[in-house]
């Protein structure tokens, strides 16, 4: 597989985060704020991806060149998008979480266990 161009993951990360919009449309006040099994709720969800992206939507706007002043060379080739969706999805299963500033809020939390 190929590495995506700056325009074809930005456009990647529209539709998903378009497709998700169009989820979240659908849910009701309570479906959004049901969290089973000490999963994070629909709002949750939302809130960790808007912290995750501010990141990447600023280094989408940096040079090259103060990329690598500040972040170095990359001593590996770069992963495809599914390549990276894969190793993500392999984290979170091993037991991998979130942390720091990217934990979202936890008010209005409705908490059930199935």
């Amino acid at each position: 597989m190929r590495v995506m161009t700056k325009p074809e993951l930005t456009n990647t990360l529209l539709t998903n985060h378009q497709e998700f919009q169009n989820y979240l449309a659908g849910l009701n006040a309570e479906q959004l704020a049901i969290s089973k099994n000490n999963k994070w709720n629909a709002v949750q969800q939302l809130e960790h991806i808007c912290l995750s992206v501010q990141p990447v939507r600023l280094a989408f706007t940096l040079p090259k060149f103060l990329l690598r002043a500040l972040f170095g060379k990359a001593n590996r080739t770069s992963r495809t998008y599914t390549e990276l969706i894969l190793k993500y999805k392999v984290k979170l299963q091993a037991g991998g979480r979130a942390s720091g500033r990217f934990i979202p809020a936890t008010s209005n939390v409705k908490t059930i266990n199935t």
